[in-house]
């Protein structure tokens, strides 16, 4: 009924982003590695347009709506300033792939807490992070979308970007907990 009482799109977007009247009750968020799994489908829902019915297509994404983790097998030899993944190389010291600008970040974390986290040119379309677990290395490639991601963020590097949310239960890499702060 609420949805239905706004003529306009513009006139629902206005009333969603009014704040809300009176107690807003803390919201938790779960985040697990299943979650992380489903990245791929997760994204497509998130990347569709439900007013025009199609697919938003993120920028350098080979014309796909989905955005997901590619696992890379490296080569750790020169690890952190550079590693080698197949036939391809990375320089994280000038955030280079195969010797060009293609890299937006690189994050290495450990036990899903960021260690090092370099920002290089915004538009690259690849983010690269790496992550230790229980002395385990492994990297992932991803479009600069996912590397961005607030679930990225969150799940896999532990990273807080607002006082307002707090993790509550931490069992990386099965599940995290954040709780986001309502208001009195």
């Amino acid at each position: 009924a609420g949805i239905k009482s706004h003529n306009t799109s513009t006139a629902l977007h206005s009333a969603f982003n009014k704040p809300a009247q009176g107690p807003v009750p803390d919201i938790y968020l779960v985040l697990t590695a299943q979650m992380a799994g489903w990245i791929g489908s997760i994204s497509k829902l998130g990347n569709w347009d439900i007013e025009t019915g199609q697919p938003v297509i993120p920028p350098e994404n080979n014309g796909e709506s989905h955005v997901d983790y590619v696992k890379l097998g490296c080569n750790y030899r020169s690890f952190p300033g550079s590693v080698v993944c197949g036939n391809v190389t990375f320089d994280f010291d000038k955030g280079l792939m195969n010797d060009a600008p293609a890299i937006t970040g690189w994050t290495r974390a450990r036990d899903g807490f960021s260690q090092d986290v370099r920002q290089y040119s915004k538009m690259a379309p690849f983010g690269v992070q790496t992550l230790q677990t229980n002395n385990r290395l492994t990297s992932q490639l991803m479009h600069r979308q996912l590397y961005h991601s607030s679930f990225n963020k969150l799940y896999h590097l532990g990273l807080i970007e607002t006082p307002d949310i707090t993790l509550v239960y931490d069992n990386y890499p099965h599940i995290r907990i954040y709780k986001i702060a309502g208001t009195d």
